[in-house]
């Protein structure tokens, strides 16, 4: 099984959030892992950044880290496709809080400035049958409140706070910080999108890719140790059903 995990920096205006529609992306940070390689982090970025500082800074942590850098944004969304596709061939994708800081923002950043489908580009889908998926994305209300908006035919989405409600209890705080504490007993910080934005600008880029890069990881790491796909497999095998509908139906 190929697992990708991503967080998505986006610039901001003020102390708003970030606004698909009016904010561009300025990098991706990604965990992958497969049993070939095992876990393998890195970012898709923009030109401006400087790549030689960021893997020299990596290197000094001994961490297996990756550095893309393309033209653009139109470019950066490309070399994302040729990431699930090619690269990893991603059987599921995940990401803490899908809609607002992961692969629903980058969704609705393509439809809303390039005029396409994310979810269509990387599906497992042919092309011919897209449509339908489309369509079934605009009117199904019970992925909103339940698992996620953004589904890629062929593979499975998963919206990581959700899982986690569902598999750790006992928690008034559902943050990635808290679960973080108290299942992978470790401390992460927790920043506004525009003080990451200001730092960004202010050339503190390391700060702000490993910010994003290590809850990629974070994420990542929720549920390998939570042993969701482990028993979520199990149960599949059981029921005889597929292994989102163990997830998501609640029945």
């Amino acid at each position: 099984v190929a697992m990708l995990s991503l967080e998505v920096m986006a610039a901001t205006r003020g102390q708003l959030l970030p606004d698909p529609a009016h904010d561009a992306v300025l990098f991706i940070a990604y965990a992958g892992y497969t049993r070939a390689m095992g876990t393998v982090t890195g970012i898709l970025g923009t030109g401006d950044i400087a790549s030689h500082e960021v893997s020299q800074w990596y290197q000094s942590r001994q961490v297996c880290f990756e550095v893309t850098l393309v033209d653009d944004e139109a470019a950066l969304f490309d070399a994302l496709v040729g990431l699930v596709n090619d690269r990893y061939d991603a059987d599921i994708l995940a990401g803490y809080e899908i809609a607002n800081g992961s692969w629903g923002y980058l969704e609705d950043r393509a439809r809303s400035r390039y005029g396409y489908s994310l979810s269509d580009r990387i599906s497992r889908r042919r092309a011919d049958a897209r449509s339908e998926q489309r369509e079934a994305q605009q009117v199904d209300r019970w992925s909103l409140r339940k698992t996620s908006v953004f589904q890629v035919a062929g593979r499975i989405v998963l919206n990581v706070w959700r899982v986690m409600r569902a598999e750790v209890s006992g928690l008034s705080d559902y943050s990635l910080e808290s679960l973080a504490r108290h299942v992978l007993n470790q401390h992460e910080p927790r920043y506004r999108p525009s003080q990451l934005f200001a730092r960004w600008k202010g050339g503190d880029n390391l700060f702000v890719i490993d910010y994003y890069t290590r809850r990629a990881v974070a994420s990542l790491t929720l549920l390998i140790r939570t042993e969701v796909f482990t028993r979520t497999c199990e149960a599949a095998r059981l029921f005889g059903v597929d292994f989102f509908s163990v997830l998501s139906r609640g029945s």
